[in-house]
């Protein structure tokens, strides 16, 4: 079999220059925190839970500041389309899920949002990069912008 046969077989993984550039300000706007709390899972074993979410809301902001813990790290990932994380720390996924959960559903039935993407991912061990965590994320945020219903959240663990 030759390359270009090789090539035909593979599936595709590309990605909108648009989703690039999610991509590149996820890794900049995540990398110090979650390096972070990788560092505090290894001496303590703390995990975390990593919430991605997007919604066409122009309060989506200040509903995340009054919503989330103190503990919880909100980060802008690009304020221009409404993409926030919030770091959850001490958080598994259950934890996680039912918190976003709570957020998308509030955010649908009462502010009548109706464009929410939302992702939990829970980091529970040292085993992937910082690096791979995070395109972890950006991988379930552009899956469910594509594939998921109103409401649905995406969720993993690592």
């Amino acid at each position: 079999m030759n390359n270009n046969e090789n090539r035909e077989k593979k599936p595709s993984v590309t990605f909108s220059e648009r989703e690039v550039h999610i991509a590149i300000d996820m890794e900049k706007k995540l990398y110090t925190v979650v390096d972070m709390l990788m560092y505090m899972l290894d001496k303590t074993d703390t995990k975390f839970t990593i919430i991605i979410i997007k919604a066409e809301f122009d309060g989506l902001y200040d509903y995340l500041v009054k919503t989330k813990r103190d503990s919880d790290i909100l980060q802008e990932i690009d304020g221009k389309i409404n993409l926030y994380a919030i770091v959850c720390q001490d958080t598994t996924v259950d934890g996680g899920y039912m918190f976003a959960n709570r957020m998308v559903k509030t955010l649908i039935n009462e502010d009548k949002v109706h464009d929410v993407t939302c992702i939990a991912l829970e980091v529970r061990t040292r085993r992937y990069s910082v690096r791979d965590i995070i395109y972890k994320g950006f991988q379930l945020y552009i899956n469910a912008r594509h594939k998921s219903h109103l409401g649905e959240i995406k969720y993993h663990s690592l």
